[in-house]
């Protein structure tokens, strides 16, 4: 399915919401977007591959640009896994904080991943009172499974706490290992 998109009288953010709108929409599908602005034109086409598209063609004429966007709706999507409520090794303090921007962040593109598995001190992130339970259940919401390590919540004495997502097992995450194009480990 092809779509037009004329971004020559719209403003950045109105021509962001009209593709945010169509990578939300199922199956495969053409995007083929207009701009007369340089910088909207750059802009655009950034958001458009960093949201998983491919520009497939591109035209510049002397009052215009096209280019033609390639949406993959059905593409097998990463799945996350996520051992720690921290991101990345040093310090703990800020490791907790990136880790919340990290998930808050997520929520608010309009992709989803097929999955996410958390475990060992990772089933923190998915308890009651956790920074991240809004974020993760927005996540949720968009078609991604939460799966919680069931062994680890009841590692930590967590398991009534629990406040997004379901209780997985070490199953889950094999089959997310054997399942996914791509694993992603946090």
């Amino acid at each position: 399915m092809q779509k037009h998109l004329d971004a020559r009288e719209l403003s950045q953010p109105q021509a962001l919401a009209l593709i945010d709108a169509t990578l939300t929409q199922k199956g495969d599908h053409q995007l083929v977007i207009k701009t007369a602005d340089q910088s909207l034109f750059l802009e655009l086409q950034q958001h458009l591959v960093t949201s998983g598209g491919t520009i497939e063609e591109q035209l510049q004429g002397e009052d215009e640009q096209v280019f033609v966007v390639t949406i993959a709706g059905t593409k097998p999507l990463k799945s996350y896994v996520v051992g720690s409520d921290t991101l990345g090794s040093g310090d703990d303090i800020i490791g907790g904080k990136l880790m919340t921007a990290y998930f808050n962040v997520s929520a608010e593109y309009p992709q989803a991943a097929r999955a996410i598995f958390f475990m060992n001190t990772g089933v923190k992130l998915c308890i009651e009172d956790a920074d991240t339970v809004a974020a993760l259940k927005e996540i949720e919401s968009k078609g991604t499974e939460v799966i919680v390590c069931g062994s680890c919540l009841d590692f930590f004495e967590m398991k009534e706490k629990l406040a997004v997502g379901r209780v997985g097992s070490m199953h889950d995450l094999l089959a997310l290992h054997h399942g996914s194009d791509e694993l992603v480990t946090l």
